[in-house]
């Protein structure tokens, strides 16, 4: 009876310190657990974030692409512009010698119409 009685309250200790034991692991896993949601949880917020970015830098890509196409446009006007520019620089010039021909033409008459006179006053 005595080593029955010794015997029942060893393994009620050890059924106590196992059940001890059970409970630290339960917890254990229950703080796991919860970290685990908890990293869950931040990395679904991150990708959320990741997804507004990269839609953020689509959109941005998506500008870039609209301002190098005005650009684009801008600088064949420009070149579009500087070839009239040049066409009406060429027209300038060329009025420019006729006026200077015709400058030099009148001068010339002027003087033979000067020397006739002196001659016809002679």
């Amino acid at each position: 009876s005595n080593v029955s009685s010794d015997l029942k309250e060893e393994l009620m200790a050890k059924l106590s310190k196992e059940l001890s034991v059970n409970e630290k692991l339960r917890e254990i896993i229950e703080n796991k657990n919860s970290h685990i949601e908890n990293l869950q949880s931040k990395l679904r917020l991150s990708n959320e974030e990741l997804k507004t970015v990269k839609k953020e830098k689509n959109a941005s890509v998506s500008k870039v692409k609209e301002v190098e196409k005005e650009l684009a446009k801008m600088n064949q006007s420009s070149l579009e512009f500087k070839e009239s520019v040049a066409e009406l620089e060429d027209e300038i010039k060329e009025k420019a010698h006729m006026i200077l021909v015709k400058d030099e033409a009148c001068k010339k008459f002027k003087m033979e119409k000067v020397e006739f006179e002196i001659r016809m006053n002679e």
